[in-house]
């Protein structure tokens, strides 16, 4: 089986990684995004070697299209973008990952995270992207999953109930030999709990490049009014989309 998982930054899509490749008896692949992926061979050399693939911004590039034959199955990983826009702060301040942030050099955490909401081009690029997969209705016409087996997942679903996330995806794979049992087994023993030594969900470290656990509704101790009211825009400009995709019978 040729599986890709792909998604935004910060949005929980390590932990799907490891769950299937778990569930699956396969390897994750080594963590990398677009500008990674020199040569389309790569990802083919992986499926070779019985890897599950994740890499950032695949479906938002040309990467999937070039890939032929298209013999493999997508997931894609979406976040409340407020949420993910205080995780991605953090994550930029406290590891360096952009210039940018060295630039400002931010004293605080609050104007860290006050940059990325309103200032930051690039998280507002792919902040639509996130609002378009999470609106109900969003159609799929004539865009490149038109051509590909794909499905996508929430965070805040799999938090709720992994077990439920994971059999929805197993189901859509197909794949014989996956019992509800086992599947349990495997939730258990890739939980966050599991994963970083006996910390609860919720226990924020924030130096913690891959265990670091934002906080479900953390926006809300960090967004004012205007930070809000940005986000807000693009969330009514995919409505409109969505609503006038619906309007001609595109959906």
């Amino acid at each position: 089986m040729n599986l890709i998982i792909t998604s935004e930054h910060r949005v929980g899509s390590r932990w799907l990684h490891y769950l299937l490749a778990d569930l699956y008896g396969m390897s994750p692949s080594p963590e990398m995004d677009v500008k990674r992926v020199k040569e389309i061979s790569t990802i083919r050399q992986y499926f070779k070697e019985n890897k599950i693939v994740k890499f950032h911004h695949a479906t938002h590039s040309d990467i999937l299209e070039s890939l032929e034959p298209w013999d493999y199955f997508i997931i894609g990983v979406v976040r409340n973008p407020m949420d993910r826009i205080v995780s991605l702060a953090f994550h930029n301040r406290y590891h360096k990952k952009k210039e940018v942030f060295e630039q400002h050099k931010f004293t605080t955490d609050k104007e860290a995270v006050r940059y990325t909401a309103l200032d930051d081009p690039w998280t507002k690029q792919h902040n639509e992207n996130q609002f378009k997969l999470m609106l109900e209705g969003y159609s799929t016409r004539n865009k490149i999953f038109d051509k590909l087996s794909y499905i996508w997942t929430c965070y805040e679903w799999m938090y709720e109930d992994t077990f439920r996330e994971v059999k929805r995806i197993t189901e859509w794979l197909g794949v014989d030999g996956i019992d509800d049992d086992f599947i349990k087994i495997v939730v258990k023993r890739n939980s966050f709990k599991q994963k970083s030594q006996g910390r609860e969900p919720g226990q924020e470290i924030r130096h913690d490049l891959w265990r670091r656990k934002g906080i479900l509704g953390d926006w809300k101790n960090w967004f004012d009014d205007e930070m809000i009211a940005a986000i807000s825009d693009i969330q009514f400009k995919y409505q409109d989309i969505i609503s006038s995709e619906n309007k001609h019978g595109n959906t």
